[in-house]
């Protein structure tokens, strides 16, 4: 399956599936719903951690970005999934480098590619 690019994202938790589901809305204006155990995204946090720890020279400038990046940001809309589409359970994430960043792949059992 290709990749979908996610513009925006909002993460809640589920107590019903004891699951955080991201509620997406991609490129072409449909939106998805994938599912994390909790265990998945503890390691893929620690990894995108890892990764800007060894980017960033200086922790102090890093916090300086994140504020300016955080104040220049409009908020956006909280993305509301509308059901026609199923939620499904991410099993793999993978990281793809390329000049200028990474993109980050949610994948289930291989088969699909959401970034």
């Amino acid at each position: 399956m290709q990749s979908e690019a996610m513009n925006t994202i909002t993460s809640r938790y589920s107590l019903r599936e004891d699951r955080i589901l991201l509620d997406c809305l991609i490129h072409n204006g449909d939106d998805l719903q994938p599912a994390f155990t909790q265990r998945l995204p503890r390691a893929f946090v620690t990894e995108l951690v890892r990764r800007v720890v060894t980017i960033v020279d200086n922790p102090l400038m890093h916090d300086f970005a994140q504020d300016d990046a955080i104040i220049k940001k409009p908020q956006s809309e909280a993305v509301r999934v509308s059901g026609g589409y199923a939620s499904w359970l991410v099993t793999h994430v993978h990281f793809q480098e390329f000049d200028g960043g990474a993109r980050v792949i949610f994948t289930e059992d291989e088969a699909a590619h959401f970034t």
